[in-house]
């Protein structure tokens, strides 16, 4: 499993079932202290030294703050050769190091001159090292810049989201020459529908990610400016509705299936998958609509802003298969013998 996402399995249908879960006392002792070590883990990965801090990069546009000395501030960006020039200081290497060491690097260089500086602030406030193009059926086409790069369905979120024409099924994503060069080609419906997004390909600075067109005429776009593209949500798969349509307050997965004209035929409302980018993650759940729309359980999902919601399509039976088999062998039976009755005339 990629880090930055994970799936969460459905709630209990009720609190007997989850009590039924954790009769075994000791069982639960066991799993609390898997929980804590795990937990423990965890702490120490993303601890002081867990993450790897950010590189500065040639491109990326820095703040340079003397906390003593504040006329000497400066907002300067890095050039292609990896260095900046400074008042003062003049000429220093900034590509390939950390905002921390390059701030101890400029303390020991300004204490040379001015004892008093003990202490400046570097910040990246553009990360244009790191940047992506994306096009084709988004409604933002252009260049992206990231700190981290998220994954693909986040990056096409992030340039605006799909536009009504735009074919999930058909994304390119072409490598840059430092990464080898070539074109990956991804069903990012069929991946959204399966709820892996393990399967996206890893993207990387200097990428152009494309997304298709289907083969439908024009359609209007729809909630397409800047100040509208955070707040909507996706719904795609087997409604009859697809796209992006605008949230509102406290709406349910059910409310926003029925926004989106509601389920096709086939539609596999038992197995719904809803995607959240929560903190740094993408959070892939299963969701049973059918039973919630009957019962009202196991529980409410309140969309939030840019959530995914992927209908599937339910799985032919061996039954449903067998008989449609059947069909359109008898409809081709009747078919013959109308022929033949039509020559023997």
């Amino acid at each position: 499993m990629n880090q930055g996402w994970m799936i969460l399995p459905s709630p209990p249908a009720d609190e007997a079932e989850w009590k039924e879960g954790v009769v075994n006392s000791k069982t639960a002792r066991n799993a609390a202290g898997y929980v804590c070590a795990a937990l423990i883990a965890l702490a120490v990965l993303t601890g002081p030294g867990g993450a790897e801090e950010y590189r500065i990069g040639a491109g990326d546009v820095l703040t340079v703050a003397y906390w003593q000395q504040p006329e000497l501030n400066q907002a300067i960006t890095v050039r292609q050769d990896g260095k900046i020039t400074l008042a003062v200081i003049g000429e220093i290497q900034a590509a390939g190091l950390t905002t921390s060491r390059l701030e101890q690097q400029l303390v020991e260089r300004m204490s040379r001159v001015n004892k008093n500086i003990s202490q400046v602030v570097v910040t990246v406030t553009q990360f244009r090292s790191r940047s992506m193009f994306v096009g084709g059926e988004v409604n933002t086409p252009g260049m992206l810049y990231f700190e981290v790069i998220p994954d693909l369905w986040e990056v096409i979120k992030l340039a605006g989201g799909p536009r009504e024409t735009a074919d999930l099924s058909s994304v390119t994503v072409l490598r840059s020459a430092d990464a080898g060069g070539g074109v990956v080609r991804v069903n990012l419906g069929e991946i959204l529908a399966a709820g892996q997004l393990d399967r996206l390909p890893a993207l990387h600075p200097g990428y152009t990610v494309t997304l298709g067109r289907l083969p439908a005429g024009l359609s209007p776009e729809r909630f397409a400016e800047p100040s509208e593209r955070l707040k909507v949500f996706y719904v795609y798969g087997n409604v009859a509705s697809p796209g992006r349509h605008p949230i509102e307050s406290d709406i349910d997965a059910i409310e926003a299936l029925a926004l989106s004209g509601g389920p096709g035929a086939n539609a596999d409302l038992e197995n719904v998958r809803i995607i959240s980018k929560e903190s740094t993650q993408q959070v892939v759940r299963v969701v049973n609509l059918e039973r919630y729309g009957k019962t009202g359980g196991p529980y409410r999902y309140v969309i939030k802003r840019e959530d995914t919601i992927f209908v599937p399509t339910k799985k032919p039976g061996i039954f449903s298969g067998t008989w449609g088999a059947v069909r359109d062998l008898l409809a081709f039976g009747a078919t013959a013998s109308s022929i033949i009755l039509l020559l023997n005339r």
